[in-house]
């Protein structure tokens, strides 16, 4: 069973009291036990021996020991890791949500409920350690404690910030400071707990004494408003080939006049006149989570026997979603985008509804199994479902 971080909150009552306006600390629904099970010390040395995120490419293992920054060290195995952690540095694995299932799962439910990109770092920090100095991120952060305690300090701001890519129009602010200031709030957060940090707010966590800790953040990448406009005038501008054409050297020699300011407003009044509001989501649905992994080799040997009543399950986390353009059908799998035949169109509705089902349940008589067995056969070759049973 996924744990619900936002528990005791319903999802509607969470986005009223807190949602990028102020942080909570969530103290109940999640034991420590449960915690714990998420990620441990002993599975940080499963995690270890098996994802090696020192050999990623994607960056995926850094260090930290206050007040140095953080870095990626030269490792070569698991017992390099150890070493590094007995010397007091906090162990950083960035990009949870692709290497372990449980939190790809914990990700995958919050992306769904928020309808936004959720992805997931682990830090582990030897007791009364400390990674970071007082500072603030560009997006929201659920942090969930699975082992031992962190003391956080936390100073509201009265800004929602423009996000990652905006990071340094925020230069001036000086989170050490702030986050210094007698006003600044303290949470010690425990096992099962969980600390909601909106974008902006400053923040840092030191190790109490006496527990290490392993802490989970769960970072959230809204689609904000300057995203969908974004959104709106690209498609746009897919039917308004003059939006696409170079803006004028005149008129980037002279941004600050009127006229330009209202020929932009021209271009997008032309772009939101020709826009189809209901195929935006193909430019902003990038949820980037994980497919829970199991029996999909196992499926694909199976294909050749497979028929009416074999049962098929789509794979959790994948949640599909349809768009379409002109004569084209593009069906997205946690931002995975693939074309796809409109004769499909209706299959593919019914698996949105459906997670389980047989191959013969598909819309259509007898006439079309052919193409039913086709299409559930690209499902599995595309590791999006598997073969649960034949009846």
């Amino acid at each position: 069973m996924t744990l619900d971080l936002l528990a005791p909150y319903t999802l509607d009552d969470f986005n009223k009291a807190h949602y990028e306006t102020k942080w909570a600390w969530l103290k109940e629904s999640i034991s420590a036990d449960e915690a714990a099970a998420v990620f441990d010390f002993d599975e940080l040395e499963r995690y270890l021996f098996v994802a090696r995120p020192w050999d990623s490419n994607r960056h995926e293992f850094r260090v930290a020991k206050f007040p140095d920054k953080s870095f990626e060290p030269r490792v070569k195995s698991v017992e390099d890791v150890i070493d590094l952690y007995s010397q007091g540095y906090t162990l950083i694995l960035d990009g949870g949500h692709l290497r372990h299932t449980g939190i790809a799962k914990i990700c995958s439910d919050l992306s769904k409920r928020f309808m936004c990109a959720v992805h997931a770092n682990i830090y582990v920090t030897p007791a009364g350690g400390q990674g970071f100095d007082a500072h603030f991120d560009a997006h929201d952060v659920m942090v969930l404690q699975t082992v031992g305690a962190k003391k956080w300090h936390l100073k509201d701001m009265p800004l929602i910030m423009l996000g990652d890519k905006y990071y340094n129009e925020y230069e001036d602010i000086d989170a050490v400071a702030e986050a210094s200031d007698d006003s600044s709030d303290k949470v010690v957060l425990s096992a099962g707990e969980r600390l909601y940090i909106p974008r902006g707010t400053i923040h840092k966590a030191v190790g109490v004494s006496e527990h290490p800790s392993i802490h989970i953040t769960f970072s959230f990448f809204p689609i904000t408003w300057n995203k969908l406009l974004e959104a709106a005038i690209i498609d746009g501008a897919v039917k308004s080939t003059g939006i696409m054409q170079s803006v004028p050297r005149e008129v980037l020699s002279n941004l600050d006049s009127p006229e330009t300011k209202a020929m932009l407003q021209d271009k997008l009044n032309e772009a939101l006149g020709t826009v189809d509001m209901s195929q935006l989501w193909r430019f902003i649905y990038d949820r980037g989570a994980v497919l829970e992994p199991g029996k999909g080799v196992l499926s694909v040997l199976q294909l050749d026997q497979m028929n009416e009543h074999t049962q098929i399950r789509l794979r959790d986390g994948a949640d599909p979603f349809i768009s379409m353009h002109g004569e084209r059908m593009w069906v997205s799998f946690t931002g995975r985008r693939l074309g796809a035949p409109l004769h499909s169109y209706s299959f593919f509705n019914h698996l949105i509804e459906h997670n389980q089902f047989a191959v013969g349940d598909l819309p259509g008589d007898q006439t079309v199994t052919e193409s039913k067995l086709v299409f559930v056969k690209w499902l599995i070759t595309h590791g999006i479902a598997y073969i649960v049973s034949d009846r």
